[in-house]
């Protein structure tokens, strides 16, 4: 049973949360209110697929990101609660509860996963529950207006008949896959006397290159003796020639470096000569780095002073600049101060005029209250005028009193008539007056409105002639400020002017230490690099004394070297050597050659090794592929004796079961829909209908809409009660092409039928009597509103 539906965002539904209850739950509204919606979330949170054809990504309401469905239903096994979110990209996130004791447990996790617990939980699937157990909009007649040839295709749909069909099927393609198995099994269990053969040859041909690997193997220890003597000899020439190259080598280091020693003598003296020169040169230029000195200190302290001098003639011209704004400002604010005894005076004249606006506000109420009054005199009047012409009238017109409405004599219709005919008179003198009255406080009203608004006038000038005197008293201030300010500007104007006097320097004393500077500069610089390098001589010496040892020695080592080349010429002898690099490589020539044998034949040996086991592994794989064969042969005949039964047993006697117990149910529940006696009412294993009214058949299409409709409700009825045992229907708008009196035949009929629980989506409020939890669906502002109403009858 369902017992909850919420919905979020999904289809046209915003925030929709509905509590079913058992037995009839109704759901009333407009065409497009979003009423199947409600079937097509219960699909979907169950099974996750829906009747309708929007995408998924459509099932999310315009402007959101996910939609989310939660259902909560109920078995014999327990509650369970299935919560969906649907994602734009096709994906959903899918968990299933189960209530143990007040709280609920994760149970199953994922989209598949879930839709296989529901359907083991309602022993229904998925197309068992769109076909039968919901009735979507449009497809009640669908099964009675289809082709013929296409019915009993409908019918199996419907009563699960075509998973036969579809089994048989898939047994075909299992024979398909078990044949194409079979041959190629077949082929790989041939060719086992070949394999035994290539075994034997192999196995020969590895024996006769084990001998040949036995015999290199001694050719290869005998090489190795002769080259191992060969090598060492070789090696006492290479180390003797090699020590001799080393020797040859040292000494024309030897030689080089006595060269470079010379050189380097050569060199140092000539640097020793200039550091003579130039200690002759300092003594003689050594005055003129100190005058130099002494002249740029007094550049530095002309600068200096100049550029103090420089800075004060810019403040003595920011000073006489100060001074000429200051007089124009005194000049301004004195102007200025001529206006403020005028204003001072009028100041007064507007004070006394705002003081007047309370009296005035007082007297323009007044008045108002007694304007208010006379006008309301006035309609008062004019009223009691109305109503006295009308009393003439009845009197006059209809001979009626005009209090109590009764006939009045004619004796008596003269004296009223003067009466109230002197009575309206009375009223017009008194309306007279009245407007009189009103005329002249409305001229009163307005005299008063007149000073008040010069009132309102004074009281804003008052304001800015008084902002306006105290912006000139506090230029009094600010004049004074100008008058010391200007006294401040000429005693600075004074103290710069006795500075710039007091600095005798000038632009022409910077200019005779520059040329002075010139001229001294030159002569400094080539003092200074005289001194640089007569600072050298101390060192140079000293560096000459070292060279001059380190050259001896270095002859010394030259001779000795010289003696160790000669006697090793003496003992080395290049054409021993070169015969005995000839025998070497001629004995690793050979050596090559029989390894290079040895590796071909241990490769042949590996690969023949290798060769050895695949045909082996291939003859065991084609004794496993006999036994393959076998099987398959039995598996084959196996899937032939199904397919025949099940089309030439399982589906006659299923048909046969099932459309004779939905032909019973169908021939009660078309019974008590429809409005005339019936004889019989049948459906046969094709999808026929057959009715029998009076002794006479009727055809389906000779039927009336209301009744084509009716019997078309009835058989999905019997579809649904046999396969789910009254426990569940959805009927989505069951009232389309039927008239008043059908309707109300299927309201008595679902208000007394047995299904455990039985929803119903109408626009039809012919069902609102019933009893059962009625809901209006209702769309406002482009979202859905499911509100519980009431239950039937109350």
């Amino acid at each position: 049973m369902i017992e909850r539906l919420v919905l979020k965002d999904f289809k046209s539904h915003e925030d929709s949360d509905i509590e079913f209850n058992q037995g009839l739950n109704i759901f009333l509204g407009e065409v497009g209110a979003g009423k199947t919606s409600i079937f097509e979330a219960v699909s979907f949170a169950l099974f996750g697929r829906y009747a309708g054809s929007v995408h998924q990504g459509g099932l999310i309401r315009r402007g959101a990101e996910t939609a989310e469905v939660s259902l909560t239903f109920s078995t014999q096994a327990g509650r369970y609660r299935i919560d969906r979110v649907i994602y734009p990209e096709k994906t959903q996130q899918v968990k299933m509860w189960v209530l143990g004791g007040d709280e609920w447990q994760l149970a199953v996790e994922g989209a598949t996963a879930v839709s296989k617990s529901v359907e083991d939980l309602l022993n229904v699937d998925t197309s068992t529950f769109l076909a039968a157990i919901y009735a979507s909009q449009g497809e009640i007649k669908e099964m009675l207006e289809t082709q013929p040839g296409k019915r009993r295709e409908r019918l199996d749909k419907l009563l699960g008949l075509d998973t036969y069909e579809n089994i048989w099927k898939t047994l075909g393609d299992a024979k398909t896959l078990v044949l194409t198995e079979l041959t190629h099994a077949q082929d790989q269990a041939s060719g086992v006397d070949v394999l035994e053969q290539q075994l034997v040859a192999l196995k020969t041909r590895i024996t006769r290159n084990k001998k040949e690997v036995g015999q290199l193997q001694a050719s290869l220890n005998r090489i190795g003796e002769q080259l191992t003597t060969a090598e060492q000899r070789l090696k006492d020439l290479d180390a003797l020639r090699s020590r001799l190259t080393t020797v040859r080598t040292q000494v024309e280091g030897k030689v080089a470096e006595l060269n470079k020693s010379n050189q380097a003598l050569t060199a140092l003296r000539e640097r020793l000569q200039k550091a003579v020169d130039a200690a002759q040169v300092f003594e003689q230029n050594q005055a003129f780095i100190e005058r130099e000195t002494t002249l740029e200190a007094e550049k530095r302290r002309v600068d200096t002073a100049l550029q103090r001098k420089a800075n004060l003639e810019l403040l003595l011209q920011r000073d006489v600049g100060n001074l000429t704004q200051a007089r124009e400002r005194q000049s301004r604010l004195a102007t200025e101060l001529k206006e403020l005894k005028t204003l001072e005076t009028e100041l007064e004249t507007l004070e006394a005029e705002r003081n007047a606006r309370p009296a005035l506000e007082k007297a323009q109420a007044r008045l108002g209250e007694r304007l208010d009054a006379v006008k309301t005199d006035l309609v008062m009047a004019l009223n009691e005028m109305d109503n006295q012409k009308q009393k003439v009238a009845r009197v006059t017109e209809l001979g009626e009193c005009p209090t109590c409405l009764q006939p009045v004599p004619d004796e008596h219709k003269a004296r009223i008539r003067n009466e109230t005919q002197g009575l309206i008179t009375k009223l017009e003198a008194e309306y007279t007056a009245l407007e009189a009255s009103q005329a002249q406080v409305q001229g009163q009203l307005e005299e008063v409105r007149k000073q008040l608004e010069r009132a309102e006038t004074a009281d804003r000038n008052y304001v800015a002639t008084a902002t306006k005197i105290s912006l000139l008293v506090s230029r009094r201030e600010e004049l004074e400020m100008v008058e010391a300010q200007l006294q401040a500007v000429k005693a600075t104007l004074d103290d710069t002017q006795q500075k710039i006097g007091a600095i005798p320097e000038t632009p022409e004393t910077l200019n005779e230490l520059e040329t002075w500077l010139k001229e001294v500069h030159p002569k400094a610089d080539a003092a200074r690099e005289a001194e640089r390098l007569a600072a050298v001589k101390t060192d140079l010496e000293a560096l000459l004394l070292a060279e001059e040892n380190n050259h001896t020695t270095l002859q010394g080592q030259l001779r000795t070297l010289e003696a160790s080349q000669t006697g090793l010429e003496e003992t080395y002898d290049a054409e021993d050597h070169a015969e005995v690099e000839r025998r070497v490589r001629a004995l690793q020539d050979d050596r090559a050659k029989v390894l290079e044998g040895l590796a071909r034949l241990t490769a042949s040996i590996d690969d023949d090794r290798l060769h050895v086991e695949t045909v082996t592994k291939g003859m065991a794989a084609k004794r496993v592929a006999k036994k393959t064969v076998e099987r398959l042969k039995a598996e084959d005949s196996v899937i032939e004796v199904l397919r025949r039964s099940l089309r030439e047993v399982v589906q006659p006697v299923m048909r046969k079961n099932n459309v004779l117990g939905v032909s019973e149910a169908f021939q009660g529940f078309y019974q008590e829909l429809s409005n005339d006696s019936i004889d019989y009412a049948a459906i046969d294993e094709e999808g026929n209908v057959d009715i029998t009214r009076n002794g006479e058949p009727s055809p389906v299409n000779s039927l009336s809409g209301g009744e084509t409709t009716c019997a078309a409700l009835a058989l999905r009825l019997a579809i649904c009660s046999s396969l789910t045992r009254n426990q569940l229907l959805l009927l989505d708008e069951p009232t389309i092409h039927l008239d008043e009196v059908y309707r109300a035949k299927l309201r008595d009929f679902l208000g007394t039928h047995s299904f455990e629980q039985l929803v119903v989506v109408t626009h039809d409020n012919t069902f609102d009597s019933l009893p059962a939890k009625i809901f209006r669906v209702e769309k406002r502002r482009g979202r859905s509103v499911v509100a519980p109403l009431r239950m039937g009858g109350d």
